[in-house]
Formats: C-alpha cells, structure tokens, sequence
C-alpha cells in the first residue's frame, strides 16, 4: 500500500470585503426598483398624471418604434 500523501496548504483566502461595501453593493442593486411600477403602469395604460398629449408624446408602449 502507498502512503497517501497530506495535501499541501491552500493559500490562505482573502479577507472579506468591508461590511460598507457590501451594503452598498446591495444598495446600488436595489436602486432601479422604484422606477419599475410607475413604467410599467403607464405601458399597462394608466396616466400616471401624463395628460393624453404628453402619454401621445411620451409613447410608453414603444410603437413608434416599430
């Protein structure tokens, strides 16, 4: 029988981010939410406080787009 040789020691990880960059990590992903249900309500057809002209302006829907 071949005597098994112990592994060598892995380099020691790296020390963990700062508890301040996490969260800002966790900040800056979270900020675009607020702007999801005011865009996706004026796609659904609510005004939003647009008046016609300026949803007719505005063009939520992106058909002129097409």
């Amino acid at each position: 029988m071949v005597p098994q040789r112990a592994p060598r020691a892995l380099r020691p990880a790296a020390a963990p981010p700062p508890r301040w960059a996490r969260l800002a990590a966790h900040a800056a992903a979270l900020t675009p939410l607020p702007s999801a249900p005011w865009r996706l309500a004026l796609v659904l057809g609510f005004s939003g406080g647009f008046t016609e002209q300026g949803l007719t302006d505005l063009d939520p829907t992106g058909s002129g787009l097409i």
